[in-house]
């Protein structure tokens, strides 16, 4: 659907500035770039990380001490990443960094080399706000969670990121182990796991039958609780009309042996 927006995006651009080689010359560049970025979007697919981290001859902590040595300020989510566009594939690190201004930047590393690919700021104020939030109840860093969660868990770190949970802050922290994804959350004022879950091939629609399994098995147990509460009453019902039943009989017995006595 995206790729179809986009294209009638540059189709309706052509109709009314003509040409696209005379496009740039008549119409907004801003216009432009986001007419090319939602087709660019639409025909982008991220990679299985468990594929990505093959590619990648560079550490997450390495990567995170490549980006801060060119971007100061926090560190606040990390991550290796990789798109396939078409027949082109690409793999980079993508480090994001609050300055003390509340500023929000992405630096992106090369996997190999570690060296800087990019670095710009992002727009995005609200994301940038949610992570200044979670600083504030946060003690240890980015590395050192990661440090922390890797005594705990075997395998390769690959993203981390700060979160806002109900509780307080938390530290996301995803490792590939052989073709395993295991996710774990971490309080961040002292660094101690508080939970843990583990995925591998297929598990995502796993979870998803697993999810579709436990809501038909709730509506079965509904039914049957239904039909079971129904089932009592009708027996509390005939329990009664039983003993109104004897009551009465009582009665009516009492009443014929009070005229015997009586005659």
């Amino acid at each position: 659907m995206q790729y179809v927006q986009g294209t009638l995006i540059l189709a309706t651009i052509g109709l009314i500035y003509g040409p696209m080689s005379s496009v740039s010359n008549t119409l907004p560049q801003k216009a432009l770039h986001t007419a090319q970025a939602k087709m660019q979007e639409a025909k982008m697919q991220e990679m299985d990380l468990r594929d990505v981290v093959k590619l990648s001859k560079v550490s997450l902590l390495d990567a995170m001490k490549a980006a801060a040595q060119v971007q100061t300020g926090t560190i606040v989510e990390a991550g290796l990443e990789g798109e396939v566009t078409g027949k082109k594939r690409e793999v980079f690190f993508e480090i994001m960094i609050l300055d003390k201004k509340g500023s929000l930047h992405e630096v992106k590393i090369h996997p190999g080399s570690a060296a800087v690919l990019d670095n710009g700021t992002e727009e995005d104020q609200e994301e940038a706000k949610e992570f200044q939030t979670a600083l504030r109840h946060t003690e240890l860093d980015l590395g050192q969670l990661i440090q922390k969660a890797s005594t705990i868990i075997k395998g390769q770190p690959v993203s981390a990121a700060l979160k806002m949970e109900e509780d307080g802050a938390e530290c996301e922290i995803v490792f590939v182990n052989s073709r395993y994804l295991i996710e774990a959350s971490m309080e961040t004022r002292a660094g101690h796991l508080v939970d843990l879950e583990l995925r591998k091939d297929g598990d995502e629609e796993s979870e998803e039958n697993a999810e579709e399994n436990d809501h038909e098995e709730g509506n079965r147990r509904g039914g049957s609780q239904v039909d079971e509460d129904d089932e009592g009453e009708e027996q509390e019902e005939e329990k009664g009309e039983e003993q109104d039943e004897e009551e009465e009989d009582e009665r009516n017995e009492k009443g014929r042996g009070g005229k015997r006595e009586h005659n």
